[in-house]
């Protein structure tokens, strides 16, 4: 943090001792010289009083800085914690740990634990944005099978495919299921775009999962039925905290999880896409290049 009085201090003096100099200075030189040198220290001054007011801005923003870390910091941990408990209490007394439940009262725990559950999503949410957008998400490539990610993602949203009479079908077309890549962060893509499948996909369809390759890159689309994104919400659907109406009903309400995936593709050095035509067919997808080594992949975000 910048010490301002320090600086102030210093400018002045500093000013005091120019000051000096040019008084010399002029009682030696003709008129066109004491001219120039007043204009110079003018000049002079101009440029310290400057020098003050734009380490005052940065003194300024460091503290606000230092504020917001410090209020994330706090949001999240007070939230949290207690959010996380509710949820293992709630798992215990579905588990009957405390005894038989009534269908009634299973049912509504169990809308309970989902709240809960999106309560956690949405703190996760906010604080990996804040640590994406400081570069403080370190990347850690590894080989890793992305078909087994992918199948885990699904068996994970098992429930809520059979709530909604959906059905995933997962297609793979590439010689390998391997590729360079970081295993969790690569997990946070699948699991944001497999469940936006799901939610906002209409009843009694089908999902489609389309893994292929060409000669640089693994290829990823995920295709549903659902409501029709125009053109201009297409162009901006990765943005952060931007508005759409087909999209006036996700979870975060912010589209935070599709800006965040997005700067994860980004780092592996891959692309990201969405489509949707009129007919209801929307597709989102990414690629990976293949042959990318670990110093190719960005160590933070």
């Amino acid at each position: 943090m910048f010490d301002i009085k320090k600086i102030t201090i210093f400018s002045l003096a500093n000013i005091f001792y120019l000051y000096f100099i040019f008084s010399i200075l002029l009682l030696e030189h003709s008129k066109t010289a004491k001219i120039c040198l007043l204009f110079i220290f003018l000049h002079a001054i101009i440029y310290n009083f400057h020098f003050i007011n734009l380490s005052k801005k940065l003194n300024d923003e460091k503290i606000l800085k230092d504020k917001k870390e410090t209020f994330i910091a706090t949001l999240v941990h007070d939230l949290k914690n207690p959010t996380f408990a509710q949820i293992k209490t709630l798992e215990l007394i579905l588990n009957e740990y405390y005894g038989k439940l009534t269908p009634p009262q299973e049912k509504i725990l169990f809308q309970i634990k989902e709240s809960c559950e999106y309560m956690k999503d949405l703190i996760l949410t906010i604080l990996n944005t804040y640590l994406y957008d400081n570069g403080q998400i370190q990347i850690n490539p590894e080989l890793i099978n992305f078909s087994e990610l992918i199948i885990q993602t699904i068996n994970e949203n098992s429930l809520s495919l059979k709530e909604k009479e959906q059905k995933i079908t997962f297609t793979k077309n590439t010689q390998s299921n391997e590729i360079f890549a970081d295993k969790l962060q690569l997990k946070r893509v699948f699991t944001n775009l497999i469940t936006n499948a799901i939610t906002y996909g209409k009843h009694n369809t089908e999902i489609k999962i389309n893994i292929t390759e060409n000669e640089n890159s693994i290829n990823f689309s995920i295709i549903n039925i659902s409501n029709y994104i125009s053109e201009d919400e297409i162009t901006h659907i990765f943005e952060k905290f931007t508005s759409s109406k087909h999209f006036q009903y996700k979870k975060t309400g912010t589209k935070l999880g599709l800006y965040l995936i997005k700067k994860i593709i980004n780092s592996h050095n891959g692309k990201i896409y969405a489509k949707s035509s009129p007919s209801g067919i929307c597709e989102f997808g990414f690629s990976i290049p293949k042959n990318t080594t670990a110093s190719e992949i960005k160590i933070s975000i």
